[in-house]
């Protein structure tokens, strides 16, 4: 289902002028189509900018990859599919308007387009450079990979996996082809155990390629490295993306938004915001008020003076938790701002604006409540909000409390959030009564739509 998908597409672009061809990894190509890894696609022919507005057609969307990893002309593009068995997988593409390789964080080496014209053939329906020609370019670029500090590494940890690291992954996942080439360089290059041999043909095969370098400061791949040890990664969204879930107890906020992070974090600078109370101040507010409680309905009634005074207490205490509640939000509000700002997919699972049920509750008898009020409205509405909903029955099997009569009220919330949702664009609803596949999928698609 999902390669069909991609060749659909692929065809879609090819008819539109625009070729693309996988240029190195094919023999992973059930992987990518797993989600596992990406695909590596080369613009043999075509236009990058017309390219980008029909891949935005079929549903890819473009992200900006870490500063640390980003390549001029080489572009990140997801989408997500549904596999055979109803699983949302998001699959991750790289584009590549110019081949850029070699070392990991530099890619000094260009290879040029004519590299791969007269070497292509079909490998599972994608069009893709031989075997042989594969592997050559493979072997390329293993030899600049291999860095003085994996000679260092090996010395510091007297053994030889360091510097023969990169070489033993190429022969592992390439040993099938390894008979047909030609060059002895390349072959006596994949089979010395010798450090010094390697070595030297290591830089013999540098130098037989290094037409295909351009210059690069050398200083910046080791600054790359410290970035890529001390940066947190994932992908950007062009402009930062607010999602956040609403529904009453039991339609499975929690589950959906733990779900979406398993889903999305991997791959995307991904933020998950619990909007609820702290429990610290949920069990301060309810000790006090037990021990209030407790003292007004004692077998002796207190005198009317003394009740007068009793409510003037509990008037305080509303504000002071009142006022605490306040702040927390406005908190939220500057940490949700700064994590949207640097690119990131934010999902919240619950969100306090006007007609949505805000589960950060102020009191009413609050001395401060006009104040709290007008800070609300410092909460802007999300970029896209999906209101749960489920039947009664499902919500009687996921909570006990909801066998008693209580359930009754927080069904009216269920239907003034439904009849909300009806004159908001930007709401989505979602039965959870279903199987969390569908709503998964239908989750992480609206998302890439509002992306895209």
């Amino acid at each position: 289902m999902i390669k069909d998908s991609l060749l659909s597409d692929i065809r879609f672009f090819s008819k539109n002028n625009q070729r693309l061809v996988i240029w190195k990894s094919f023999d992973r190509i059930e992987e990518s189509l797993e989600g596992k890894t990406d695909f590596d696609f080369l613009l043999l022919e075509g236009d990058m900018e017309k390219l980008h507005d029909l891949m935005t057609s079929m549903g890819w969307v473009r992200f900006r990859s870490e500063h640390w990893r980003y390549f001029d002309k080489i572009y990140d593009y997801f989408k997500p599919l549904k596999s055979e068995n109803g699983k949302t997988k998001i699959i991750h593409f790289h584009i590549h308007e110019n081949i850029r390789t070699g070392e990991r964080f530099t890619k000094s080496l260009h290879i040029p387009n004519s590299y791969f014209t007269d070497s292509l053939i079909r490998v599972n329906l994608f069009e893709t450079i031989n075997s042989e020609q594969n592997f050559k370019l493979s072997i390329i670029r293993t030899a600049y990979k291999t860095k003085l500090i994996d000679y260092l590494l090996s010395l510091i940890r007297l053994d030889k996996e360091s510097i023969f690291k990169y070489r033993n992954e190429l022969f592992l996942s390439n040993q099938q082809y390894i008979p047909h080439l030609q060059n002895t360089d390349y072959v006596n290059f994949l089979h010395t155990n010798s450090i010094y041999k390697f070595t030297s043909l290591l830089f013999q095969i540098r130098k037989k390629n290094n037409y295909l370098k351009q210059p690069k400061l050398f200083k910046l791949y080791y600054l790359k490295l410290i970035f890529s040890k001390i940066s947190p990664g994932g992908k950007k969204s062009e402009n930062g993306l607010l999602v956040s879930f609403v529904g009453i107890d039991g339609v499975g906020k929690s589950t959906l938004t733990n779900i979406l992070q398993q889903s999305l974090s991997k791959q995307f600078k991904f933020k998950l915001v619990y909007m609820g109370i702290p429990k610290s101040i949920k069990k301060i507010r309810f000790l006090l008020g037990s021990v209030l409680k407790t003292y007004t309905t004692g077998n002796n009634k207190p005198p009317e003076s003394l009740e007068i005074n009793t409510l003037g207490i509990k008037r305080f205490i509303n504000t002071i938790f009142s006022l605490f509640i306040s702040l927390i939000k406005i908190a939220k509000i500057f940490y949700i701002y700064l994590y949207k700002k640097n690119g990131y997919i934010v999902v919240t699972d619950r969100y306090p604006i006007i007609g949505i049920s805000d589960d950060l509750p102020q009191w009413k008898d609050s001395l401060l409540s006009r104040i709290e009020l007008k800070l609300n409205k410092l909460f802007k509405a999300p970029d896209l909000i999906f209101i749960l909903h489920a039947n009664k029955d499902i919500l009687q099997s996921r909570r006990d409390d909801y066998k008693n009569l209580d359930y009754l009220e927080k069904l009216n919330v269920q239907s003034k959030l439904l009849n909300f949702s009806k004159k908001n664009n930007n709401i989505i609803e979602i039965d959870t009564s279903l199987e969390l596949n569908e709503s998964e999928f239908l989750i992480i698609s609206k998302i890439f739509e509002i992306l895209k």
